[in-house]
């Protein structure tokens, strides 16, 4: 498909389950309740295979050029085996408001990898204050579920995408004050929080009207 040169771009589901599993979460040979039966696969075939599936997403993304590999799941290390610039995005299909998704923000910056940050269900001021304190370059925020009939561009979309922010000013700080607490200024003069122990953001700047949806 790559070499017809119509195809740009491409979406890798599950792309960090680096070994074959009945269970289809990583656990080769499989010895828990959930699965079905155990695989026979010795450690040197498994060891092959993991490479063999980092290499073929890394060859995607060589073939494809500068269009998006979005790999879902794939942080990069040590989150996963795929070195940094494997592949040019990652996909996070559960982002929520905490710090466990900020981290893997940061995972994926740090990796030279945009991300793909779906919000599952409606959006809250939390879940976009929080993906602001973790976004790096080229990463992108969105929401609603997986499937919906008759479903529109507006339906995903909300007024905040239209607001000033302008560039960071910089990374986001952390300071250990009630029970840990984040921090990012935005060149447009917007001021960004989130709280770690609360799981609770708040969005602040000329043109934010300090409520959620504006109004």
């Amino acid at each position: 498909a790559t070499r017809t040169g119509v195809v740009d771009g491409c979406f890798q589901d599950r792309a960090v389950d680096g070994t074959p599993s009945d269970s289809g979460d990583d656990k080769v040979p499989c010895t828990t309740s959930d699965c079905k039966y155990q695989l026979n696969i010795s450690a040197s075939k498994l060891a092959a295979y993991a490479a063999g599936h980092v290499q073929v997403l890394a060859d995607l993304q060589k073939a494809i050029g500068d269009g998006p590999v979005i790999a879902n799941h794939a942080c990069g290390p040590p989150h996963d085996n795929l070195f940094a610039g494997a592949v040019s995005f990652a996909q996070l299909e559960n982002f929520e408001a905490n710090n466990g998704s900020i981290q893997q923000l940061m995972l994926c910056a740090a990796n030279r990898r945009g991300v793909q940050a779906h919000c599952r269900g409606d959006p809250s001021e939390h879940s976009l204050a929080a993906f602001l304190i973790g976004a790096g370059h080229h990463a992108y925020f969105g929401f609603g579920p997986w499937k919906s009939k008759n479903a529109t561009f507006m339906d995903h979309w909300m007024p905040q995408f239209e607001l000033p922010l302008g560039e960071p000013l910089g990374d986001a700080t952390y300071t250990d004050t009630n029970g840990g607490e984040w921090h990012r200024s935005f060149k447009a003069g917007v001021e960004v929080t989130f709280s770690v122990k609360n799981r609770t953001g708040t969005i602040t700047g000329a043109g934010w009207p300090g409520v959620f949806p504006p109004q």
